[in-house]
């Protein structure tokens, strides 16, 4: 999906970047982490194994991208897309 919208992107900037933050660093940053709770429509969480998720009550199982960590649309797009299009399908 993030290649139909945002086109071709290598990201090799971006992808050392993200992957030089600490797990512990970037936990730390995320301060909405304690609003999950709040959130009440259909969701799919799609964790990648570089990077942090929370875990989201009532969610769909989640989606485990080896080696992906943010943007798995992009990254991970012939693995998560599917479960993206059936989550929509579902709901449309």
């Amino acid at each position: 999906m993030a290649t139909i919208r945002f086109g071709a992107f290598e990201g090799g900037e971006w992808k050392q970047c993200w992957a030089s933050v600490a797990p512990d660093q970037l936990a730390q940053s995320m301060t909405a982490l304690d609003r999950v709770p709040e959130i009440t429509c259909p969701a799919l969480v799609l964790p990648g194994t570089a990077e942090l998720a929370a875990a989201l009550p009532g969610a769909e199982e989640p989606v485990v991208a080896e080696g992906g960590a943010h943007f798995l649309s992009y990254t991970h797009a012939d693995e998560v897309n599917p479960h993206l299009v059936r989550l929509l399908r579902a709901r449309a």
